[in-house]
């Protein structure tokens, strides 16, 4: 088994993920191409479709403000700013020995 197999997610999953619409639009167009040819994957989304369609009921539509999803990944994935760095007299900021000489960075404490 390679690592690509290991992370494939499986055909039941992918029929969950479809029915509840988070696949990405080409993953969604090749999937609805295999659910055309395969009876049993049609079937597995039916389950989810029916299993999941009670919750429709329950929750009114809302549409997220346009910049949502900008404001979750900027906070996920935004790297901090860096510090500045001053020089440290004996390297033991950096696990230098400080018998070794030279001096070593480390970020300033406000």
């Amino acid at each position: 088994m390679t690592d690509t197999d290991l992370h494939k997610p499986s055909d039941e999953d992918s029929a969950a993920e479809y029915a509840l619409h988070l696949m990405a639009p080409a993953e969604r167009a090749a999937f609805e191409a295999r659910l055309a040819a395969e009876p049993a994957l049609r079937a597995m989304v039916d389950f989810w479709h029916d299993r999941l369609s009670p919750l429709d009921g329950e929750f009114a539509p809302a549409v997220p403000p346009a910049n949502l999803f900008a404001k979750v990944e900027a906070r996920l994935f935004e790297t901090p700013a860096r510090q500045p760095m001053v020089a440290v007299a004996g390297g033991r900021a950096c696990g230098r020995s400080p018998g070794r000489g030279g001096a070593a960075t480390r970020p300033v404490r406000p």
